[in-house]
């Protein structure tokens, strides 16, 4: 079993406004989506692909003295990313069920800057009697490079979390380590807990949460 999709789309433009130099404004805008998932009897397997091109044209120069070709003023964007991820679906309560993504993302413009991200977030929770402790690991790593230099850094986190339900009330209780590894090297540590109970037959629920993370 299993379902599948595809996406694609264009928009463009070709005129602007007179008496400038430079005048012509065209656009375009371009998109193609592919994505599919698998189903097991205990897990999902999904995998996506998509592009996007965006090309511009800048104008806006009324002085004689400037002459600007299409060629010139024009602007590219393409960015490409693809994602690949496995979920699993064990009914036993003592087994460790997980949910690992990973995903690549590129970016480059005609100028010949370029950008590639590195993304992996993997999670994994088992029930202990009726408690869920739950455990997310996740990476982050970004490279721009361009116009003579480039750098580079990466989002390390983890997040341990411990969540109680009852009838009436549900309480999660953890916390989030977060490193970046640019030239500071710093890291980070946020409280993660939130608490709601069930006052009046799910219509009243007080809810609390305080929370934090470090995001690109």
């Amino acid at each position: 079993n299993g379902a599948w999709g595809i996406h694609a789309g264009h928009l463009s433009a070709g005129s602007g406004p007179k008496d400038v130099a430079g005048e012509y404004a065209g656009f375009s805008s371009q998109n193609v989506d592919l994505f599919g998932k698998r189903f097991t009897k205990k897990h999902e397997l999904a995998a996506g692909f998509g592009f996007n091109r965006d090309v511009v044209y800048n104008y806006g120069s009324v002085a004689d003295s400037n002459v600007f070709t299409e060629d010139y003023t024009r602007q590219k964007y393409n960015f490409y990313n693809t994602e690949l991820g496995v979920k699993s679906f064990y009914a036993d309560s003592e087994a460790v069920n997980h949910n690992i993504r990973f995903g690549y993302q590129h970016f480059d413009n005609r100028l010949g800057v370029t950008e590639d991200r590195l993304l992996l977030n993997a999670n994994a929770s088992r029930y202990i009697r009726t408690e869920l402790v739950d455990a997310t690991f996740g990476a982050d790593y970004n490279r721009v490079s361009g116009l003579g230099d480039t750098t580079n850094s990466t989002i390390i986190k983890f997040i341990p979390r411990f969540i109680a339900q009852g009838k009436k009330f549900a309480v999660s209780a953890g916390a989030g380590i977060f490193h970046e590894t640019d030239l500071d090297g710093a890291t980070y540590f946020y409280p993660m807990f939130s608490a709601q109970y069930d006052i009046v037959n799910h219509i009243i629920i007080p809810y609390v949460s305080i929370t934090g993370g470090l995001d690109r």
